[in-house]
Protein backbone atom coordinates (compact mmCIF):
# COMPACT_ATOMS: atom_id res chain seq x y z
CA UNK A 1 0.00 0.00 0.00
CA UNK A 2 2.63 1.99 0.08
CA UNK A 3 2.49 5.57 -1.42
CA UNK A 4 -0.89 4.79 -2.29
CA UNK A 5 -2.45 8.16 -2.01
CA UNK A 6 -6.41 7.68 -2.39
CA UNK A 7 -6.65 4.97 0.36
CA UNK A 8 -8.32 6.83 3.29
CA UNK A 9 -9.41 3.99 5.29
CA UNK A 10 -8.30 0.17 5.90
CA UNK A 11 -9.01 -3.08 8.18
CA UNK A 12 -6.97 -5.98 8.17
CA UNK A 13 -7.91 -9.26 8.64
CA UNK A 14 -6.78 -12.23 11.41
CA UNK A 15 -3.79 -13.23 9.04
CA UNK A 16 -1.86 -10.52 9.76
CA UNK A 17 0.60 -10.80 12.24
CA UNK A 18 3.35 -8.68 11.56
CA UNK A 19 2.75 -5.02 9.69
CA UNK A 20 6.20 -4.68 7.51
CA UNK A 21 8.35 -2.03 7.23
CA UNK A 22 7.00 0.87 5.49
CA UNK A 23 3.22 -0.75 4.52
CA UNK A 24 1.29 2.57 4.18
CA UNK A 25 4.28 4.67 4.55
CA UNK A 26 3.17 8.13 2.30
CA UNK A 27 -0.56 7.15 2.76
CA UNK A 28 -1.31 10.51 3.03
CA UNK A 29 -4.88 10.29 3.07
CA UNK A 30 -5.28 7.57 5.14
CA UNK A 31 -7.05 8.33 8.29
CA UNK A 32 -8.38 4.82 10.06
CA UNK A 33 -6.82 1.67 10.04
CA UNK A 34 -8.19 -1.30 12.57
CA UNK A 35 -6.21 -4.42 12.61
CA UNK A 36 -7.01 -8.48 13.31
CA UNK A 37 -6.72 -9.84 16.33
CA UNK A 38 -3.58 -11.20 15.69
CA UNK A 39 -1.32 -8.94 15.06
CA UNK A 40 1.86 -8.96 17.39
CA UNK A 41 4.40 -6.42 15.64
CA UNK A 42 4.20 -2.74 13.95
CA UNK A 43 6.84 -2.10 11.73
CA UNK A 44 9.37 0.52 11.08
CA UNK A 45 8.09 3.62 9.19
CA UNK A 46 4.75 1.63 9.18
CA UNK A 47 3.00 4.59 8.75
CA UNK A 48 5.46 7.40 8.13
CA UNK A 49 3.89 10.52 6.41
CA UNK A 50 0.05 9.15 7.14
CA UNK A 51 -0.61 12.84 7.65
CA UNK A 52 -3.96 12.44 7.77
CA UNK A 53 -4.39 9.25 10.26
CA UNK A 54 -6.25 9.96 13.47
CA UNK A 55 -7.70 6.57 14.14
CA UNK A 56 -5.68 3.82 14.76
CA UNK A 57 -6.96 0.75 17.08
CA UNK A 58 -4.60 -1.78 17.83
CA UNK A 59 -5.45 -5.34 19.87
CA UNK A 60 -4.11 -6.89 22.82
CA UNK A 61 -1.85 -9.27 20.96
CA UNK A 62 0.33 -6.39 19.84
CA UNK A 63 3.99 -7.24 21.40
CA UNK A 64 6.35 -4.73 19.73
CA UNK A 65 6.31 -1.37 17.86
CA UNK A 66 9.46 -0.19 15.98
CA UNK A 67 11.45 2.61 15.04
CA UNK A 68 9.66 5.71 13.24
CA UNK A 69 6.24 3.35 13.02
CA UNK A 70 3.92 6.48 13.49
CA UNK A 71 6.60 9.79 12.20
CA UNK A 72 4.97 12.25 11.02
CA UNK A 73 1.25 11.18 11.96
CA UNK A 74 0.19 14.69 12.93
CA UNK A 75 -3.58 14.36 12.86
CA UNK A 76 -2.87 11.03 15.63
CA UNK A 77 -3.78 12.22 19.09
CA UNK A 78 -4.36 9.24 20.75
CA UNK A 79 -4.45 5.18 20.04
CA UNK A 80 -7.23 3.04 21.18
CA UNK A 81 -5.67 -0.42 22.48
CA UNK A 82 -7.63 -3.00 23.26
CA UNK A 83 -5.45 -4.71 26.25
CA UNK A 84 -5.08 -3.11 29.25
CA UNK A 85 -2.74 -0.66 30.77
CA UNK A 86 -0.27 -3.34 32.56
CA UNK A 87 -0.44 -5.44 28.84
CA UNK A 88 0.48 -2.06 27.51
CA UNK A 89 3.69 -1.45 29.61
CA UNK A 90 5.33 -4.75 28.74
CA UNK A 91 5.16 -3.87 24.74
CA UNK A 92 8.78 -3.16 23.12
CA UNK A 93 8.27 0.43 22.06
CA UNK A 94 11.11 1.76 20.45
CA UNK A 95 12.23 5.33 21.38
CA UNK A 96 11.53 7.06 18.06
CA UNK A 97 8.19 5.03 17.45
CA UNK A 98 6.18 8.16 17.13
CA UNK A 99 8.74 10.72 16.01
CA UNK A 100 7.08 13.66 14.52
CA UNK A 101 3.70 12.42 15.57
CA UNK A 102 3.68 15.87 18.03
CA UNK A 103 0.46 15.23 19.22
CA UNK A 104 -0.07 12.16 20.29
CA UNK A 105 -0.68 12.31 24.03
CA UNK A 106 -2.48 9.43 24.68
CA UNK A 107 -2.81 5.65 24.65
CA UNK A 108 -6.90 4.64 25.29
CA UNK A 109 -6.84 0.74 27.11
CA UNK A 110 -9.54 -1.33 27.98
CA UNK A 111 -9.27 0.17 31.67
CA UNK A 112 -8.56 3.58 31.27
CA UNK A 113 -6.04 6.06 29.76
CA UNK A 114 -2.19 6.42 29.79
CA UNK A 115 -0.34 9.72 28.82
CA UNK A 116 2.74 9.52 26.65
CA UNK A 117 5.62 12.06 26.16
Amino acid sequence: FRKCIALESAELGDSITVLPEGTFEFCNKLKTIRFGERLETVGRYAFSGCVALNGVELPKTVKRIEENAFDTCRALASIRYKGTKEQWAVIQIHKDWKQGAYDLKTVICSDGEITIQ
